[in-house]
Formats: structure tokens, C-alpha cells, sequence
């Protein structure tokens, strides 16, 4: 099925040549573009029709060393992506992040008020906020929004081989740039 088609009901007809066949259970995978759409597509998503400028983001607030990992993070993502970068201090940060704690990769993104909070369960669930984050910036401006988002599977993860001595530094930025976003 062609990218951009919506339904709400999906038949298929299969040939079996005369065999006995059932189906048990069934996923759908799919595309689609949508102008707003955070990926992946989060628990809930409010989008506030308003932006701010990217460039309102000068700060980002440093109170431990997840703090430090996750806006380290941030800064070479916005800087290879955006060409932007923020200053890490003390108080009063335009980007905060909070560790709320939890087993779950939970997070939850608020950008308003040229002001941006990432509360997250632990440190992969930050980076999976900061990657959200990311998808929000669009031509040098910030997208107000809310959004949630819980993990619905128990595991998250890609089985991969062993890439030969040449190959690490590509295999490091696919986990790095491909498989944490």
C-alpha cells in the first residue's frame, strides 16, 4: 500500500490453492505522513499552534551528572542538525531536565514560553525526550507542545552482529543517530 493512504478498515483476500489456513493474530505496519507527528507516535501528543524562536534556547539547567550526559546529548544533536547550541549553568535554564524515577521508559516533553521541560523516568527515557524534542524544531522555531509518552513494550532493542574493525565507527553512529531516535 502506497505512504499516504488512511483507512479505518483493511481487507485482504488471500489465495491459499485449496490449503487450510488461519490467522491468529496480525500487525500492521505503516506509514503516513502527518504534519505534527512526533516518532514514535507517543501516548499523547498536544500540539499548541504557536512557535517560539529555536534560538530562545540558550540555556540548559545542570543540577547532577544525568543532567550533564543528557545535555551533552542535546548540544551535539542541535549543533549537527541545527547549527545551535546551549550553554549548560546552574539556575534559571530555558531547558530543564527532571528525573522523575520509575522502571518504565517514560517521558514527557513541555515546550512553551520559549521554555522546555523533559521529565523522564531515567537516563534512556531522556534521551528518548530529547530526541522528541528534536522532531519539534522546524525552520528556526520550537513548536509548542505537550506531550506523553509510555513505553508499551517490555523491551526495546535490535539484534545486530558484530561489524568488522573498519566498520565500529559506522555501526556506532547508526545506534547513535538512527537507533536511539
Amino acid at each position: 500500500i502506497p505512504v499516504g493512504y488512511y483507512c479505518t478498515n483493511l481487507i485482504l483476500r488471500i489465495n491459499t490453492c485449496c490449503m487450510p489456513f488461519s490467522i491468529e493474530s496480525m500487525d500492521i505496519w505503516a506509514a503516513w505522513e502527518l504534519e505534527d507527528a512526533i516518532w514514535p507516535i507517543p501516548t499523547h501528543s498536544k500540539m499548541l499552534n504557536r512557535t517560539f524562536p529555536l534560538a530562545a534556547l540558550k540555556t540548559v539547567l545542570i543540577e547532577n551528572e544525568d543532567d550533564s550526559f543528557a545535555a551533552n546529548y542535546l548540544n551535539e544533536k542541535l549543533t549537527n542538525k541545527h547549527g545551535h547550541a546551549v550553554l549548560p549553568v546552574s539556575q534559571d535554564g530555558q531547558i530543564i531536565f527532571r528525573c522523575i524515577g520509575g522502571k518504565s521508559d517514560s517521558f514527557s516533553l513541555h515546550a512553551d514560553n520559549e521554555c522546555c521541560v523533559i521529565e523522564a523516568s531515567n537516563r534512556r527515557s531522556i534521551l528518548y525526550g530529547i530526541d522528541a524534542l528534536l522532531q519539534v524544531i522546524d525552520n528556526g522555531n520550537v513548536k509548542c507542545c505537550h506531550v506523553e509518552n509510555t513505553d508499551y513494550k517490555q523491551i526495546r532493542g535490535v539484534h545486530l552482529g558484530l561489524p568488522a574493525k573498519d566498520q565500529r565507527a559506522f555501526l556506532e553512529n547508526l545506534i547513535k543517530y538512527v537507533f536511539v531516535p
